[in-house]
C-alpha cells in the first residue's frame, strides 16, 4: 500500500468510526450497525466489533451482538468490554431459548450479570430479582 493509500484509509477508519460514535450517540442503532461494519470491511477494529456489538444488542438482535464481542475478544482475550458483555448476553441467550416444557427459563440472576462501571458503583442488598432474561439486556445507567 502507498503512503498516499495509508493516509486515505486512516482518514477513512477515523471518519466511519466518528460516524458510528455518532449515531450512536443520537440512539441510530441501525445506521451505527452499518457504520461499524464499513468500519470493520477495512480491517481489525476492537472497538468496531464492540460497538457493533453494542448497537446489535440495542436491537435485540442478541446472537449476532455476542458474535461481534466475540470477534473482539478473538483480538484481544483480555478486553474488558467484550468479556462482560459476551457473559451477559450469553445468559440473556440461554433466558430467551424455552426449557422443554416450553416455558422461558427464570430463577435466581447468576452475580456476574450484575453490571458495575468503575469508580461509579455502590453495593446494595438485592432481594427479590427479576429472572436473568429481565436484567441481562440493562445497560449502566439503565
Amino acid at each position: 500500500m502507498a503512503l498516499g493509500e495509508a493516509d486515505t484509509t486512516t482518514r477513512q477508519r477515523r471518519q466511519l468510526a466518528d460516524s458510528a460514535i455518532a449515531h450512536a450517540t443520537r440512539g441510530e442503532w441501525e445506521a451505527a450497525v452499518d457504520a461499524n461494519r464499513e468500519l470493520l470491511e477495512l480491517g481489525p477494529d476492537i472497538d468496531a466489533s464492540n460497538r457493533l456489538g453494542k448497537a446489535l444488542a440495542e436491537l435485540g438482535r442478541h446472537a449476532q451482538a455476542l458474535e461481534a464481542y466475540e470477534q473482539a475478544l478473538e483480538r484481544d482475550a483480555t478486553n474488558r468490554i467484550a468479556q462482560r458483555n459476551v457473559e451477559r448476553l450469553r445468559v440473556l441467550l440461554a433466558a430467551e431459548k424455552p426449557t422443554k416444557n416450553g416455558k422461558s427459563r427464570t430463577g435466581k440472576a447468576p452475580a456476574t450479570v450484575f453490571i458495575e462501571e468503575m469508580g461509579k458503583t455502590g453495593r446494595a442488598r438485592l432481594v427479590n430479582l427479576a429472572a436473568p432474561r429481565v436484567l441481562a439486556p440493562l445497560s449502566p445507567g439503565d
